[in-house]
């Protein structure tokens, strides 16, 4: 989609995290891969790979030494581009209602970033995130069977179609993430309810599990859950995150979301 588009619904996604937005340049780690399709990548970042991008975004973005190999395909690509993003972050102030913006190196916040653009991106255009485990895409492929998915395309870029879904991204009531304890089965209500976690913001560690568990149901046929728990160990070693992480909230706030906004583009 739009890049405006990523930037402000990771923006978003910051708000009901509780984090800030210092890592919002982040978000267009996803457009330099797409530029670099035409050298012999794959369609779209894989999740075996967001480690060595992130690491790349930080060294380019802060000149902090994250051990990145300047003469990597994408780290050029990165460094040619860095002007051009900055100032895309630039002309979108107004769209995030910020005066200003600050660029962070913190890992966790810019891996944040980074894989809540490429699930966002996932609705227009399907990707191998679990590559080299398995080569299956995963897309919005149900959603795309109830629309003409060649005019969803045609239509996805261009200023009325942006519009409407910044206007949805901005207003959906989704981000209010009002839960009931009637949402839940007993069993997760009655540990929610002993963690207080009704009254928290959702976890921006258990929403980067929540989105890697959703890219992998959304393949066809869903990618096997062995490939999908070693990308999430696979991320979780790379940020030194060790503790059990459950993502009920974050699970039905992502299932709201989508529902959300493929009523509305539909």
């Amino acid at each position: 989609m739009n890049p405006s588009l990523s930037l402000l619904f990771v923006k978003k996604m910051n708000e009901i995290c509780g984090l800030d937005n210092t890592n919002l340049i982040y978000s267009l780690l996803p457009c330099i891969d797409q530029k670099l399709g035409s050298k012999g990548r794959h369609g779209g970042i894989s999740l075996n790979e967001l480690p060595m991008i992130v690491d790349t975004g930080i060294q380019v973005f802060t000149n902090k030494n994250m051990n990145v190999p300047k003469s990597s395909a994408y780290y050029m690509k990165l460094e040619e581009e860095k002007e051009s993003l900055f100032n895309t972050l630039a002309m979108e102030k107004h769209l995030l209602g910020l005066k200003e913006f600050q660029v962070g190196s913190d890992k966790k916040r810019a891996m944040f970033a980074t894989i809540s653009s490429m699930y966002f991106n996932n609705y227009i255009t399907p990707a191998q995130f679990f590559l080299p485990s398995t080569s299956l895409f995963s897309g919005h492929w149900k959603f795309w069977d109830k629309v003409n998915y060649t005019e969803l395309m045609k239509k996805a870029y261009k200023k009325e179609t942006t519009d409407l879904v910044t206007k949805e991204l901005s207003k959906n009531e989704t981000w209010k993430t009002k839960f009931s304890y009637d949402d839940f089965p007993e069993i997760i209500k009655r540990r929610l309810i002993k963690e207080n976690a009704f009254e928290k913001k959702l976890d921006p560690d258990a929403m980067i599990k929540a989105i890697i568990i959703k890219l992998g149901e959304l393949g066809i046929p869903p990618i096997n859950y062995e490939i999908v728990d070693y990308s999430i160990r696979h991320i979780f070693t790379y940020l030194a995150v060790s503790k059990y992480l459950r993502v009920d909230r974050e699970i039905l706030f992502l299932r709201r979301f989508e529902e959300r906004l493929e009523n509305t583009i539909q």
